[in-house]
């Protein structure tokens, strides 16, 4: 018995700060909540096109229960509008573009109200989004860098970088700073990963207009109509997500879908890790009672 004790005195406790932790972050859950922010990719979908099991019911019951809710993303492959047209399709017919938050209007609408002409490093699927802003006529004053998927070759990537280094004052967009995804179950490459090797080329550091920005978590807010601390933000991203989102004063659940890795368990920012999006709601809800 001695030698046990001995040993266990000479262990750190960590289970028992786990479970410290664990009472601590289901105090905050415990909080009033009246509104959800989802990621979407990974939480209701997975890239490909296949709806992640039980998040359908998941978003029915937060609708039914009369939560707002607020789907934030930094998809930029697509549309906005073929995104919510994807995602009916996928069982979320009540879903509307008001319902949706994503980076390609909302640098449209930082490059109107600065004047800017931009360079894009895009997805061809976007491109025309950009249509009422970019001017041929007119030096190039910025450059935006999205999901460009297959437009992330050496010759356009390396013409974006020259168009930066020739500006008299070097402007760089980046539609998030996620640095990958998984898709149709692998991981691919995303704009953050794109973006750090364009500013450490120019030493020019990019403007973020997507998570984890904290301007475009405030306009999720703003569009739920809710303070931070009533509101979860749920996704599969540590950092774009669940750090983004608590650096907002929301509450913050990571999923174990999409592109979760084992080593963010353990992570202190996380109030709480689910299996999916069913379980975030399911805890939550027997939070609040």
């Amino acid at each position: 018995m001695y030698r046990m004790l001995k040993e266990d005195l000479g262990k750190k406790p960590h289970k028992i700060m786990k479970r410290h932790e664990h009472t601590e972050h289901h105090e905050r859950m415990s909080r009033t909540i009246k509104g959800f922010m989802l990621d979407i990719t990974g939480v209701l979908y997975e890239s490909g096109g296949v709806a992640v099991e039980g998040s359908v019911e998941a978003v029915n019951r937060i609708r039914k229960h009369g939560y707002k809710l607020v789907l934030v993303s930094n998809e930029s492959t697509q549309p906005t509008t073929l995104l919510v047209d994807k995602l009916r399709k996928l069982g979320y017919s009540w879903l509307t573009i008001d319902d949706v938050i994503t980076p390609v209007p909302a640098v449209i609408d930082v490059i109107k109200t600065r004047g800017l002409n931009p360079h894009l490093l895009v997805s061809s699927a976007v491109e025309d989004e950009f249509r009422n802003v970019v001017r041929a006529d007119k030096p190039k004053s910025c450059i935006v860098v999205g999901d460009a998927e297959q437009n992330f070759s050496y010759e356009n990537v390396n013409a974006a970088f020259n168009c930066l280094m020739e500006m008299q004052e070097p402007k760089l967009f980046s539609l998030g700073r996620g640095m990958y995804y998984r898709h149709n179950n692998k991981l691919r490459l995303d704009v953050g990963a794109y973006t750090c090797a364009m500013e450490h080329a120019t030493g020019v550091t990019a403007e973020v207009v997507g998570k984890p920005s904290l301007l475009y978590f405030q306009s999720a807010l703003q569009r739920l109509g809710l303070p931070p601390k009533q509101v979860v933000m749920v996704g599969d991203d540590l950092n774009g997500d669940v750090v983004g989102g608590k650096a907002a004063g929301c509450l913050g659940i990571l999923v174990q879908t999409g592109k979760y890795q084992a080593a963010w368990a353990n992570h202190p920012a996380p109030d709480f890790v689910a299996r999916n999006l069913a379980h975030a709601v399911d805890y939550v809800f027997s939070a609040q009672q």
